[in-house]
């Protein structure tokens, strides 16, 4: 609908910015009231640049469509190759939502991740990995390691599984709590090149 609204009205337009945020009354909702993510991941938006940001709050789901600027982990790329502007899909997190983010998964593939929530515990990050195996670049406000360390084998196998078979390279650490935390993530993105 807005691809033609565009074509036939606006053609010359330059810039495109569109907010719309849903409040799901129910679960379902999420998959239903939701889905007007996937109707701007196509080679219509990524060729004006116009690109997708989803920022899961509380309560709401917002979909941003806004012109594309460049982002932290673009900024890095040492060779122009390294960047996929059909990868650019961005999920911003303010808290804890994995029933939303599976709904996510559902709608569009993520490949850079930015959790805003402070002292996000390390087991939630785990769990978003494995909704996100497509994950390149992480950005973390700052982590909190469980002071437990005893894990089911269950538990363990689970975590060797996810960081065997992630795809992050860069992770953008704004605040950390103590050194370990860098360590534990060096230890848990074997693939990291940026940090």
């Amino acid at each position: 609908m807005w691809e033609e609204l565009i074509l036939q009205n606006f053609p010359q337009l330059e810039n495109f910015y569109f907010h719309y945020n849903v409040v799901p009354q129910e679960e379902d909702d999420f998959i239903f009231l939701g889905c007007v993510c996937d109707q701007f991941i196509s080679s219509f938006w990524i060729k004006r640049q116009w690109f997708v940001e989803v920022a899961i709050k509380h309560d709401t789901i917002s979909i941003i469509i806004k012109p594309h600027r460049q982002k932290w982990y673009e900024f890095i790329n040492i060779d122009n190759d390294d960047f996929n502007v059909y990868h650019s899909t961005l999920l911003i997190i303010r808290y804890n939502p994995i029933d939303e983010i599976e709904w996510i998964v559902d709608v569009a593939t993520i490949y850079h991740l930015e959790i805003s929530e402070e002292d996000f515990l390390i087991g939630a990050i785990f769990e978003i990995m494995n909704l996100l195996p497509d994950l390149d670049s992480l950005k973390l406000s700052s982590i909190t390691l469980s002071t437990t360390t005893l894990l089911s084998i269950e538990e363990r196998e689970e975590i060797d599984f996810i960081v065997d078979n992630n795809q992050i390279t860069k992770v953008y650490l704004e605040k950390m709590n103590k050194f370990d935390d860098v360590l534990f993530l060096i230890d848990l993105l074997s693939e990291l090149k940026y940090l």
